[in-house]
């Protein structure tokens, strides 16, 4: 089954580069074009950092086919909106686990199906990122449109989508080196002493896989978040104006040794 944004990029496709390469049959078009550049610079570019409204009925009305390349922008911004949603609520969760090995011995199962669920939800996220870019790639317009229309494009588009997408394979690797971390501590429960943050392993023979463990941990944290923090930068404008709640862009805890 067709996705939201996939079903309006076929029909946008088609419909836009249908306007314009027979414009002339369309009287409508020079006001609508006039009014689909006036709003996205004064409704999305007109300051910085970029918005993200919704049309209205009118809107619509007045931007005719363009107004359903616009969509798509709005579309996959949404889906944007709510694929960051996700991954701070499996940061909290993350880090919760982290600030405390009881709870991470006690929820790894857990982490290890918030891993998988959250893989799935990164690769929905690239699909539409890169069906969105084809789309863009193969969409004929006037060149005055063109000049704004891709800067819109970049600001809710090529410059959050692409961070986060470098982002999905390092976070996948860090949540299951985290649940490594839980699994190891729940199969060797008997010897396992938890104070808070830290442990005692009772069998010493278990030290030398715990400290791999830890040492995988600390690996991909550190190459993680960097990642982080350019995606929290790319982020900015278009959550912290989107009509959804703005997400937290705190990063994963540490382990304790």
């Amino acid at each position: 089954m067709f996705s939201a944004i996939t079903r309006r990029v076929l029909l946008v496709s088609g419909l836009v580069a249908g306007l314009i390469v027979a414009g002339c049959a369309n009287n409508k078009e020079p006001d609508q074009r006039r009014a689909f550049i006036l709003f996205l610079q004064t409704r999305v570019l007109t300051d910085a950092p970029a918005t993200v409204p919704a049309m209205t009925a009118q809107d619509r009305e007045d931007f005719g086919p363009y107004a359903e390349a616009y969509q798509v922008l709005f579309d996959f911004s949404k889906t944007l909106n709510d694929t960051t949603i996700a991954y701070n609520d499996a940061n909290t969760r993350l880090q919760s686990n982290l600030n405390n090995m009881k709870a991470l011995q006690d929820n790894w199962q857990q982490l290890a199906t918030l891993r998988k669920s959250l893989l799935q939800t990164g690769r929905r996220m690239a699909a539409e990122y890169d069906k969105v870019q084809t789309f863009h790639a193969s969409l004929q317009l006037p060149d005055d449109v063109r000049g704004v229309y891709d800067q819109v494009f970049a600001a809710l588009v090529t410059t959050p989508g692409d961070p986060f997408r470098r982002i999905l394979v390092p976070w996948d690797k860090t949540l299951q080196a985290s649940e490594d971390l839980g699994h190891f501590l729940y199969d060797n429960s008997a010897q396992v002493r938890i104070a808070g943050s830290t442990i005692q392993l009772q069998d010493t023979a278990l030290k030398p896989e715990w400290s791999r463990l830890q040492e995988n941990y600390q690996l991909e944290i550190q190459g993680l978040q960097p990642l982080i923090q350019a995606l929290a930068t790319a982020l900015a404008p278009s959550s912290a104006n989107h009509d959804s709640k703005s997400p937290n862009q705190d990063l994963p805890g540490t382990v304790a040794h």
